[in-house]
């Protein structure tokens, strides 16, 4: 069966001297792994396509039995190069790809998901042509894709005691969103201006979110992320080490 669609190339690796395994998220579909033949040969059609965080239409025969799915024809949507240029922008691109790949089973439908991750692609590539930061898009996105993955902290309240404005609040996955210490000492701690950054984050996925109250550029708020997603996803996200290898020290968690 063929089925045509918009994708975005997460992964890929070499299968044979002239073909490429692919790891694909589908806007219909969800995440696909594809075979594409004749990919690495010079003649191909598909020679340079499949490169890591574009956004393609991609033409894929889908194998309903058994077997890996052939990726048979693909055009490029969106090449985001400037994501691939920056170590930094390139590590937050590998941390959506992680979340993509780890959250869901292969050929589940996570239309959310897709818009968001291709969304916040689009916004990486222009704020690396307008020198600004990346940081506050890749806050949005891991939230969005917790939400859709129906893994969305908490941030209102205490999820121990329910009190609204907790002193020291920290973002705790076991305890699935904010928590204060008079509950736990678990987790990364927040400041009241990180909180509410993340908070904004949640809720306004449209509006541009100003770090400036953050001293760190919002290095400890994707540091307590990630302590959420490994808890709630139950595996490491390995990108988060190579991004946060490219920052600023984090405070540390709470012990």
């Amino acid at each position: 069966m063929y089925q045509s669609n918009e994708a975005i190339i997460l992964k890929h690796r070499r299968f044979s001297e002239s073909s490429l395994l692919v790891t694909m998220f589908t806007r219909d579909f969800g995440r696909v792994e594809a075979l594409a033949k004749g990919a690495r040969r010079k003649s191909s059609p598909m020679k340079g396509h499949f490169d890591l965080f574009t956004r393609e239409e991609v033409v894929i025969f889908h194998r309903q039995r058994a077997g890996l799915d052939l990726g048979v024809e693909a055009s490029l949507i969106s090449e985001h190069e400037n994501i691939r240029r920056s170590p930094r922008a390139f590590a937050a691109a590998g941390i959506i790809a992680d979340l993509l790949c780890s959250g869901n089973m292969v050929r589940d439908p996570h239309e959310k998901s897709y818009f968001a991750a291709a969304n916040a692609l689009a916004d990486f590539d222009q704020a690396l042509k307008n020198g600004t930061g990346i940081n506050p898009d890749l806050m949005k996105v891991i939230l969005a894709i917790l939400a859709d993955y129906g893994f969305m902290p908490g941030l209102e309240k205490c999820m121990g005691c329910g009190e609204k404005a907790p002193r020291h609040p920290a973002l705790s996955g076991n305890h699935g969103g904010i928590i204060c210490r008079n509950c736990s000492d678990e987790g990364i701690e927040l400041t009241a201006g990180e909180l509410s950054i993340l908070r904004h984050c949640a809720t306004d996925s449209a509006a541009r979110i100003s770090l400036a109250g953050c001293g760190d550029n919002g290095i400890n708020i994707l540091a307590a992320l990630a302590g959420y997603c490994r808890h709630m996803i139950e595996k490491p996200v390995r990108s988060f080490n190579v991004f946060f290898e490219l920052n600023l020290p984090v405070r540390g968690s709470r012990t």
